[in-house]
C-alpha cells in the first residue's frame, strides 16, 4: 500500500498541503511490514506521482496506492490517463 501526496510546483500553499497529509500519514502509518519512508512519498506535480504509481505498480501489482492533492494539482489528468489504459 501507498500513499501519494501531490503538491504543486507553481502554488506554495498546494505543495504545503500535500506536505502537510505526506506528514500525517507518515504518523499514522501502521504497516509493520513496510517502512512509512517506503510507503509515503510527497511529490510536487501529476507526472511526478505518474511515475512513483507506475513504479509501484511494476514491483507490487496487487498494491493499492492513494493519490491525495486538489484539482489544481492535476490529479484529474491522471485519472483521464489511466482511464483510457
Amino acid at each position: 500500500d501507498a500513499v501519494v501526496a501531490v503538491g504543486s510546483k507553481t502554488d506554495s500553499d498546494l505543495d504545503k498541503l500535500a506536505h502537510c497529509i505526506a506528514q500525517g500519514a507518515r504518523s499514522s502509518w501502521n504497516n509493520k511490514l513496510l517502512s512509512s519512508h517506503d510507503a509515503v512519498y510527497f511529490v510536487h506535480s501529476a507526472d511526478e506521482a505518474d511515475d512513483i504509481v507506475w513504479k509501484i505498480v511494476a514491483e507490487h501489482p496487487s498494491s493499492v496506492v492513494l493519490l491525495k492533492g486538489s484539482h489544481a494539482s492535476g490529479l484529474s489528468v491522471l485519472a483521464e490517463h489511466w482511464a483510457n489504459i
